[in-house]
């Protein structure tokens, strides 16, 4: 994810006030993102054993994320709404040597390999011009057995959000909802990658999808009239 990461460095630089990212505790501009992303990679960079994240969506998981991947580790998100015989399954499948957890989950990531929270660390953000080519593995949601990994490459990732950026003329001027889990890779691409990568705006609604599950239809109208987005992705059963 070179071109994501410059992009982050390019947008402190340039942008440093604008904000990235909103979630339920506030919010983070781009200069104070990029900050906490160089801090989380240089905590991480030397060693070269996968590491997981455990995290429910928020500014958190995009610091992570983009610091694991950053740091030339293999990332695995795993789902928190896979069962434990899957997680235990994704992570002896891939190696992981820690799993990275917010408040929330870590009492449940810790069932399954040794677990640190969220490092809050910040550097200068031109540190990131140091970031390493790393890769993830995106595993399915095992439907039809258990889950099934699919390396995914720098290079690939970057690929895939240049491409999804000029498919719908994404700008900064472009403001995004998210409401599906990060562990999804299209979530992740739409609401986290391809922001960064054009200096937009992402609203992060966790609560939206839950409410919906559990009878409050009005729960993604709301957010809806609330966030006014240009830019959603959602599954029939929202839509």
């Amino acid at each position: 994810m070179a071109e994501v990461i410059e992009a982050l460095r390019h947008g402190a630089a340039h942008w440093p006030s604008r904000i990235a990212f909103r979630d339920h505790m506030g919010e983070v501009s781009y200069g104070a993102l990029a900050r906490r992303v160089a801090g989380i990679m240089e905590t991480l960079r030397g060693g070269d054993t996968p590491i997981g994240l455990m995290a429910e969506n928020g500014i958190g998981w995009v610091a992570a994320d983009l610091a694991v991947t950053a740091s030339g580790r293999r990332f695995v998100p795993l789902p928190p709404f896979f069962s434990d015989d899957q997680l235990l399954h994704v992570v002896k499948d891939s190696g992981l040597g820690l799993i990275l957890a917010d408040d929330a989950l870590i009492e449940r990531a810790a069932r399954f390999a040794p677990v640190s929270p969220i490092p809050g660390d910040e550097s200068d953000a031109s540190a990131l011009a140091g970031a390493l080519p790393g890769e993830r593995i995106i595993y399915t949601s095992g439907s039809t057995g258990q889950p099934k990994g699919v390396r995914l490459g720098d290079a690939q990732l970057d690929h895939v959000s240049r491409g999804l950026a000029a498919a719908i003329s994404a700008t900064q001027k472009d403001s995004y909802l998210s409401v599906l889990p990060f562990p999804l890779l299209l979530e992740e691409l739409c609401g986290v990658l391809v922001p960064v990568m054009v200096g937009g705006v992402s609203t992060i609604r966790k609560d939206v999808a839950a409410e919906c599950a559990g009878g409050n239809l009005d729960a993604i109208r709301l957010a809806f009239e609330e966030t006014q987005p240009s830019v959603s992705v959602l599954v029939p059963e929202l839509l």
